[in-house]
C-alpha cells in the first residue's frame, strides 16, 4: 500500500516563501507571526528574565548564621559578620542586577536579530504576495480584457439584434399606422354614408310627414268643404224641391183640369164611335177606328192622367173588341196597346 509520510503531507495554513537570507529553508507564517509578538512582549517588559537562568542560585538563599538560636555555634564577631554578609548581599544584589542586564541585553539582541529575521522574512512574503498579486492581477486582467471583449461582441450582436427588431417593430408600426389610417378614412367615410342616409331618410319622413299632415289638412278641408256644399246644396235642393213641388202641383192641378176636360171630350167621342160602331158592324174601316181610338188613348196616356182613367179607358175599349167578331184585329188592337203602354 501506498502511504503517503506525515513529512509528505502539506501543512495547512502555510505558505511557501523563498528561502530568506541566513536560511536555507522557508517560513510558517504563524510561527513568524508568534515569534514576533513574543519579542514584541520581551520589549515591552524590562524585567524580563529567560528560563535558562531562573534555575540559578542565589547568594540570597545562602544559610545565615545567628547567636540566638540553639544548637548552632556561634561567632566570635556578630556584628563583623553582619558586616560581611551584608557587603556581600549587596554585592549579590550588583551581581544579580548585572546579570539581570546581561539577560536582557542578551535577549533584546536577540529579538534585535528574530525582528529583523521576522522583518526580512515579512518582507520576502510581502513581496512574494506583491509579485503574486501582480501575477493575478495580471491574468485577472487578460481574463477581464477577454470576458470584456467577449461581453461587448454579445453586446454588439444584441444591440444589432435589437436594432433590427425595432426597425421590425417599426415597420409594423408603420404598416399598422397606415392600416389605421385606411381604416380610419373608411369608417370615415362609411360614418358619413350612414349620416347622409340617416339624413335621407330622416328627410324622406319629414317629407312623408309633412305630405300625411297637408294631405290630412287638405282631405279635413275637403270635407269640411264636402260638408259645406253638400248642406249648401241639401239647403238648395230643398229649395229647388219646394219649388219644384209647388211648380208639380200647379201643373197637375192644371193637368188634372185639363185632363177632365179631354177625357170629357174623348167619352164624348167615344160614344160618338160606339155609335158609329154598332151602326157601321162588320164594314172593313172598323180597324181604323180602333186605332183612332187607341190613339187617343196614347194622348190620354202623354196628358198624364191618373191609374184610374187609363184603366176604364182600357176596359172600355175591350169591351169595344169584344163586341168585334175579328180574332186577328182583337189580337192587334192588345198587341198595339201593350206595346204604346210599355
Amino acid at each position: 500500500m501506498n502511504r503517503r509520510k506525515k513529512t509528505d503531507r502539506p501543512k495547512k495554513d502555510t505558505i511557501k516563501l523563498p528561502p530568506a537570507a541566513g536560511s536555507s529553508r522557508g517560513f510558517n507564517i504563524k510561527s513568524t507571526q508568534r515569534l514576533y509578538k513574543e519579542t514584541s512582549s520581551m520589549n515591552n517588559s524590562d524585567m524580563y528574565i529567560s528560563n535558562e537562568f531562573k534555575n540559578i542560585p542565589l547568594l540570597s538563599r545562602a544559610p545565615t548564621f545567628s547567636a540566638s538560636k540553639p544548637g548552632r555555634p556561634a561567632s566570635a564577631n556578630p556584628h563583623g559578620l553582619n558586616h560581611q554578609f551584608a557587603e556581600l548581599k549587596l554585592k549579590e544584589i550588583e551581581l544579580e542586577k548585572a546579570k539581570n542586564q546581561l539577560v536582557r541585553d542578551t535577549e533584546k539582541q536577540k529579538y534585535i536579530e528574530k525582528e529583523e529575521i521576522a522583518k526580512q522574512s515579512y518582507q520576502t512574503q510581502l513581496d512574494f504576495l506583491k509579485r503574486n498579486y501582480e501575477d493575478q492581477i495580471a491574468v485577472l486582467e487578460k481574463q477581464h480584457a477577454k470576458e470584456l471583449k467577449t461581453l461587448i461582441s454579445s453586446h454588439e450582436r444584441e444591440v444589432a439584434t435589437l436594432k433590427a427588431l425595432m426597425q421590425d417593430q417599426k415597420d409594423d408600426f408603420q404598416m399598422q399606422r397606415r392600416q389605421f389610417e385606411s381604416d380610419k378614412a373608411k369608417f370615415e367615410k362609411d360614418r358619413l354614408d350612414q349620416n347622409q342616409r340617416i339624413l335621407n331618410e330622416r328627410i324622406d319622413y319629414e317629407k312623408a310627414k309633412a305630405f300625411e299632415e297637408a294631405t290630412t289638412l287638405i282631405r279635413a278641408e275637403r270635407e269640411r268643404v264636402e260638408k259645406e256644399f253638400k248642406t249648401r246644396r241639401q239647403k238648395d235642393l230643398e229649395e229647388i224641391i219646394d219649388r219644384l213641388e209647388q211648380e208639380y202641383e200647379q201643373r197637375l192641378q192644371q193637368a188634372q183640369k185639363h185632363d177632365k176636360q179631354r177625357i170629357q171630350q174623348l167619352l164624348k167621342d167615344n160614344k160618338a164611335l160606339r155609335e158609329e160602331l154598332a151602326s157601321s158592324k162588320g164594314t172593313a174601316n172598323r180597324p181604323k177606328r180602333v186605332i183612332k181610338a187607341i190613339r187617343s188613348f196614347e194622348e190620354i196616356k202623354e196628358l198624364g192622367s191618373d191609374k184610374s182613367t187609363y184603366e176604364l179607358l182600357k176596359d172600355e175599349v175591350q169591351r169595344l173588341i169584344k163586341e168585334d167578331n175579328s180574332q186577328d184585329q182583337e189580337s192587334f188592337i192588345l198587341e198595339s196597346f201593350n206595346y204604346e203602354s210599355t
